[in-house]
């Protein structure tokens, strides 16, 4: 639901601002956070488009030799960025004048790509990922399937067969994820949030909770 929203705001965004390249800017402010991605099976001259929150338009960086850079000027204590691949978007937790590393491998949707950094939020997310891995096995990959599936289902450089049958998978992923989450995921996410600290990652979970599985919150 959450990346649906945010796929939405992208396609916003797309027609309200011209994308602006920073790629090779040499005047970096000392209060811009500074994104370094390494990235596999991403061809170079691939183009991400970054979001800022609370901001209007956007920005690109370029792969090349499986890596990007980009320098994003931040008023703001603490906000988000968006890195968009494809039709999904990888949320970072971002303060000025911090350095942010970037892993990702197109073989995975970008929900599990790995973001090194000492915020808070963003190490917490990192834990909850982990634990989805380890202990939920069966949920990740098929939530990595599902992500992957509704990329492909709007990839221009596919044809209109192959974005159909992306169509049709998607949604069949989509009623076994959900099955899924049902149960097992809610409650073994409730439990694990127990022993952790407050955090924006919390929110997101008990929000998908109580839109899927009311009864656990009763």
């Amino acid at each position: 639901m959450k990346r649906t929203i945010l796929a939405s705001l992208l396609a916003l965004c797309a027609i309200a601002s011209q994308a602006q390249d920073t790629q090779n800017s040499n005047s970096v402010s000392p209060d811009s956070v500074i994104i370094e991605g390494v990235v596999t099976n991403i061809a170079d001259g691939t183009r991400f488009m970054v979001l800022q929150e609370g901001v209007q338009g956007m920005q690109e960086t370029i792969v090349k030799d499986g890596k990007f850079r980009i320098a994003i000027f931040q008023k703001e204590k603490e906000s988000s960025l968006y890195i968009a691949h494809g039709h999904t978007l990888l949320e970072i937790y971002t303060e000025p004048g911090k350095k942010i590393k970037v892993i990702g491998d197109d073989a995975h949707s970008t929900n599990y790509w790995q973001v090194e950094s000492d915020n808070f939020d963003q190490k917490e997310n990192n834990a909850y990922n982990q634990f989805i891995k380890d202990k939920l096995s069966d949920y990740y990959e098929l939530d990595n399937k599902w992500g992957l599936a509704y990329g492909r289902t709007s990839d221009q450089s596919l044809s209109q067969e192959e974005r159909d049958k992306a169509t049709q998978e998607y949604r069949e992923l989509l009623q076994q994820r959900e099955a899924l989450r049902i149960e097992k995921y809610n409650a073994a996410i409730l439990e694990f949030m127990a022993s952790r600290p407050f955090c924006k990652r919390m929110i997101t979970e008990l929000s998908m909770i109580a839109t899927y599985d009311k009864n656990l919150l009763s």
